[in-house]
């Protein structure tokens, strides 16, 4: 093999080798929905670590019938969650300041709360709660563990708002 193409197998093993541990290791999406407006703007693109263990305030990344969902992780397995007249979220009887909501809402809802997170579940809210379908609708409900595609750690796009997620 001559010194030039042994080079370039060589940088193409290098390139594929790099470009398959970022499809390992990271998920990139694209919002197509504004439930988690504001922090998560339609048309935002985001970069999820693959990882299926969120914590609480965590953002995530979900798969359910080939479609992918974004959420915020409120509560954990074995914990309970209730969400008084006014929207405002209580996890274990504890109030939930999140301030990184627009506005609380107890609507849509149709489940009963106070409601206990069954094992190997997440309960995940969208931050514009007016306009999201998540745990607290039956249709919804909570998440399984093995649902979970990712933890959202960075945003792409828009340029403006391109940095760290919290």
């Amino acid at each position: 093999m001559k010194e030039g193409s042994r080079n370039r197998f060589l940088k193409i093993v290098i390139i594929s080798g790099i470009l398959f541990g970022i499809n390992y290791f990271f998920s990139f999406y694209r919002l197509f929905s504004d439930s988690m407006d504001p922090n998560l703007e339609v048309g935002s693109y985001v970069v999820a670590l693959n990882n299926n263990n969120p914590k609480q305030g965590d953002i995530i990344s979900y798969r359910r019938e080939d479609n992918l969902y974004i959420k915020r992780v409120v509560a954990l397995e074995g914990q309970t969650v209730d969400i008084d007249k006014n929207g405002n979220l209580f996890v274990n009887g504890q109030f939930v300041s999140e301030a990184y909501i627009a506005q609380p809402s107890l609507h849509p809802i149709s489940i009963s709360l106070p409601y206990k997170v069954p094992d190997d579940t997440y309960f995940v809210l969208g931050d514009n709660r007016e306009n999201a379908l998540d745990s607290r609708t039956d249709f919804v409900g909570t998440i399984n563990q093995k649902e979970i595609t990712g933890k959202l750690i960075f945003q792409i796009y828009p340029f403006n708002k391109v940095g760290i997620i919290d």
